[in-house]
């Protein structure tokens, strides 16, 4: 009564999403979400930005995502097309089954107005604050390259407001 996670074997505590892994209930994490759409709705990726927020992002499935909607907002496709484009690659069948499973989005542009949602979902997620995180971990256990630095001072300009508040 009143929870709907299950609790794992190993410590009896209902089991979480790790980070990257967030999860919709019955709809997989914000990745597969968003492939989903593509997949199902290819006219949806015009509802994403150009998708410079996730680039260096290292996670599974983030390189595919970016790679499909550069390919969507460039050629207006279908699903078979988008699928055809894939062929022979290691992601094509788990593309199929996606193509294939039952669309929880009605339509073209509810699937855009999702896909936006999820987009800023996963930049808040994965974004450039993650890639700092990571930099300044790296630089205080093995230093940074040149470029390392020069990205992370990037980073923190892009990141920090201009106009601190007064207190």
């Amino acid at each position: 009564p009143g929870g709907a996670r299950v609790a794992t074997a190993s410590s009896g505590r209902p089991a979480r999403p790790t980070l990257g892994q967030s999860v919709s209930p019955g709809r997989g994490n914000l990745v597969r979400q968003a492939i989903t759409l593509l997949v199902q709705h290819p006219i949806a990726a015009r509802g994403v930005r150009d998708g410079g927020e996730l680039d260096g992002v290292e996670r599974p499935g983030v390189a595919l995502f970016l790679e499909m909607v550069a390919v969507l907002r460039e050629e207006q496709i279908g699903t078979a097309q988008l699928l055809e484009r894939f062929r022979g690659r290691e992601e094509h069948p788990a593309l199929e089954r996606l193509a294939a499973a039952e669309s929880l989005v009605p339509d073209a542009t509810s699937a855009t107005n999702e896909l936006r949602d999820l987009y800023a979902r996963l930049v808040l997620e994965f974004g450039p604050k993650q890639r700092e995180d990571a930099l300044l971990t790296k630089a205080a256990d093995l230093g940074l390259s040149p470029e390392e630095r020069e990205e992370l001072r990037q980073l923190q300009a892009k990141l920090r407001p201009k106009h601190p508040a007064a207190s």
